[in-house]
């Protein structure tokens, strides 16, 4: 299942709000639905698509968690020195594992990361 970004993962620390030298990464972070997106309108820069699926850790016998790890990521760079002078940062949200078999959820992720990079 595909859910779109969340804004409210992105806060930190406010050092500036009209120096673009001094932003962080959750001033000017954008967010885009997959689901919506024309490719000819897709933006160009650097994209974030997270994979927040615990099966296949516990089919493994592995300890779960690894689906609050897109999220943990997103708040931890949030607060990061903002680097837009170069790219553009886009929040593309998660997929989620909602299928019987898992191979169906890695083939929703593997179709939605194509979107991104075509």
């Amino acid at each position: 299942m595909y859910k779109q970004g969340e804004p409210n993962l992105w806060t930190g620390r406010l050092d500036s709000e009209t120096d673009p030298k001094k932003f962080r990464h959750f001033q000017t972070v954008t967010f885009e639905d997959l689901s919506k997106l024309e490719k000819s309108s897709r933006p160009s820069g650097v994209g974030i698509l997270g994979y927040a699926v615990d099966k296949g850790v516990a089919l493994n016998k592995g300890r779960i968690g690894a689906k609050e790890g897109p999220d943990a990521i997103k708040q931890a760079f949030a607060g990061l020195p903002d680097l837009n002078q170069c790219e553009t940062l886009v929040d593309y949200g998660n997929v989620y594992h909602d299928h019987e078999e898992l191979i169906d959820t890695q083939k929703e992720f593997a179709m939605l990361a194509r979107e991104v990079n075509c």
